[in-house]
Parts: C-alpha cells; structure tokens; sequence
C-alpha cells in the first residue's frame, strides 16, 4: 500500500470512527428523548390517576352528605308528621270531648224539663 492509499484508508477509518460516534450520539439523544417522554407520560399518567382518586373521593364525599342530609330530612318529616298526626288527635279529642260536654249539657236539660214536667200538676 502506499502512502497515499495509507493516508486514505486512515482518514476512512477515521471518518468512519467519527460517523460511528455521531450516530451513537443521535441514538444516545433520541433514547433520553424517549425517557424524557415516558416520564412526561408517566407523570401525566400519575396526575390523571390521582385526580381520578380525588373526583371519586370528593363524589362520595358528596354522596355521603346527601344520605346524611336525607337521613335527616327523614327523620325530620316523620317528627312533623307525627306532631300532626298528634295535633289531628288533640282537635278530635277536644272535638269529641265539646260534643260530650254538650250533649251532657243537653241531657242533663232533657232531665230537667222531664222533672218539670213529671212534677208539673196534671189537670185532666
């Protein structure tokens, strides 16, 4: 071989050699490029999860409010039906209880006027 062809299978070589460290740098960029996108998605991944957690807990949190505020209302409904209920008793009682007084009261005229009228002197 001679000098030249020397010198030109040497700067092959080296070109070669140079070529071969610009591709293993293009692939060392692009493989943490890759990473750099598997943690964004990951992380993004991770957000979304977490605020799926978060909606879920809030959802039950609202849930668990509603049944308690439910639960109350219930509770509250049937004491006002029952106060009702009670009150619809008491005026029937008291109702009742005047038309005692009152037929009493009657009866107790009905007497009267018989005792008058069986005391009363018969002229026949």
């Amino acid at each position: 071989m001679d000098p030249e062809e020397r010198w030109n299978q040497n700067m092959r070589n080296h070109l070669e050699g140079f070529v071969d460290l610009q591709l293993l740098e293009i692939q060392q960029e692009e493989i943490e490029e890759m990473q750099r996108l598997d943690e964004a998605e990951n992380y993004g991944e991770q957000r979304r999860l977490e605020n799926m957690c978060l909606r879920e807990e809030w959802e039950q949190a609202q849930l668990d409010r509603m049944d308690s505020q439910a639960t109350t209302f219930s509770y509250t409904t049937i004491i006002d039906q029952l106060k009702q209920i009670r009150q619809m008793h008491e005026l029937e009682r008291d109702g009742i209880q005047q038309q005692l007084e009152t037929a009493n009261s009657e009866q107790q005229q009905c007497r009267v006027l018989e005792q008058g009228l069986h005391d009363y002197p018969q002229n026949t």
